[in-house]
């Protein structure tokens, strides 16, 4: 089943998710769901389950994480220069963007710098959200200079911050096993 998931649900979920993931909740309200219906389905739980420790079970990530993962990894194509050109221009270092020498620069010098946000809706884009991403993922991490690795190591980071027990305050909840 996991397999099955890995084939015809995630690559739909997956496709464009850097343009698109950076939509309101309401927007992605519809495919979380389907997500987690599916996870269900995978480890055969009931209907109502918690699905944050199933995942974390499985190594499969949520929506979001999917998102961020997929952003980090391209904003690290883009700074080790293996990305296309047109999306170089959306991502700049801050050792490269000020001609000041910052002490700030020296601690890290793989800080991307954030655009200033113009309107709300920009607030979403590629350029906003990689860059803040990039910089929340700790420097070890963005030290990495093979992508798979890199990549492995963000998932990994992503998952651990999964709990395994859920703090749940339904009192007819059925999934009393994964509560703390």
């Amino acid at each position: 089943l996991k397999i099955l998931y890995s084939s015809l649900v995630l690559p739909h979920l997956q496709y464009g998710l850097a343009a698109w993931g950076g939509c309101s909740n309401q927007s992605k309200k519809r495919i979380i769901s389907i997500q987690k219906r599916a996870i269900r389905t995978i480890s055969k739980s009931y209907v109502t389950s918690h699905t944050e420790p199933r995942m974390k079970q499985m190594g499969i990530l949520r929506l979001d994480e999917l998102y961020s993962l997929q952003c980090a990894t391209l904003v690290h194509d883009i700074i080790k220069n293996r990305a296309p050109q047109a999306l170089s221009n959306f991502v700049t270092l801050e050792t490269e963007s000020n001609a000041r020498n910052l002490r700030s620069h020296s601690a890290d010098p793989l800080l991307v710098r954030v655009p200033p946000e113009k309107c709300k809706t920009s607030t979403n884009s590629f350029c906003v959200k990689g860059a803040q991403l990039w910089n929340a993922i700790p420097q070890e991490l963005r030290k990495v200079n093979e992508k798979h690795i890199c990549k492995h190591r963000i998932k990994q980071y992503f998952l651990d911050s999964y709990s395994k027990t859920t703090s749940c305050n339904n009192p007819r909840c059925t999934d009393r096993r994964h509560h703390h």
